[in-house]
């Protein structure tokens, strides 16, 4: 407890850092990892939140034979807004599963870059806003998926071009959905994508979502 919490990792002794079942609940938290090159997984599963303004910055976990980022069943409901700035591995996981997002404030979630590997909201609820972005020039190979999740507010995917198709499916959906400039089979071969797993399914998902939202331009790319 307190005003301001704020952890910038530049050296970790070994190569997890973990705060299962952890409270924060100060009026603001920074988190900064962008200067360790070592940690291998960074675990904040069961958490709780609480803050007016949440920040998480550089977490690029890249050593070891399985990065993990894992957020699973953590709350952010009575965050005011929650910033990831910079979140990516080159060959690990990244977990949301079962997370509940802010219900009054807004969060977006920009990737770094994304290798072979897989970035899940499974049955997440999000009823706020949400933003989903990458910068140019960024790779993102890994596994989308959303499958399951409700999105009470709208819902922004922008400018990210997936290797595998986004999983929307079983997605519930009640405000806008924006896929603006959203690509997917970017340096696929066409081996590599009759072995995606769902990939049909998810199309279908894809280009339901993309008709009832009038993107004629991406519903054409799902056939």
């Amino acid at each position: 407890h307190g005003e301001v919490f704020d952890l910038n990792v530049k050296s970790a002794l070994g190569s997890t850092i973990s705060f299962p079942r952890a409270s924060f609940q100060t009026d603001y938290v920074f988190m900064e990892f962008s200067d360790e090159a070592h940690l291998a997984r960074v675990l904040f599963f069961f958490t709780e939140w609480g803050s007016k303004f949440v920040e998480i910055k550089g977490m690029q976990i890249d050593s070891g034979e399985a990065p993990l980022i894992q957020f699973g069943d953590a709350d952010f409901e009575r965050v005011g807004k929650l910033r990831f700035q910079d979140i990516g591995t080159t060959h690990g996981n990244i977990g949301f599963d079962y997370v509940t997002f802010p219900k009054h404030g807004h969060t977006s979630f920009s990737f770094s870059d994304l290798g072979k590997g897989s970035v899940t909201f499974i049955q997440a609820h999000c009823a706020n806003s949400i933003t989903f972005f990458q910068g140019p020039g960024r790779r993102f190979d890994a596994e989308f998926s959303l499958r399951g999740s409700t999105f009470e507010g709208p819902l922004r995917i922008d400018g990210i071009r997936f290797g595998p198709v986004p999983s929307l499916i079983g997605t519930e959906l009640r405000k806008h959905l924006d896929l603006s400039n959203v690509t997917f089979g970017v340096m696929m071969s066409e081996s590599d994508k009759k072995a995606e797993d769902d990939r049909g399914a998810k199309l279908q998902r894809l280009k339901e979502l993309a008709e009832g939202n009038r993107d004629h331009n991406l519903a054409l790319k799902c056939h």
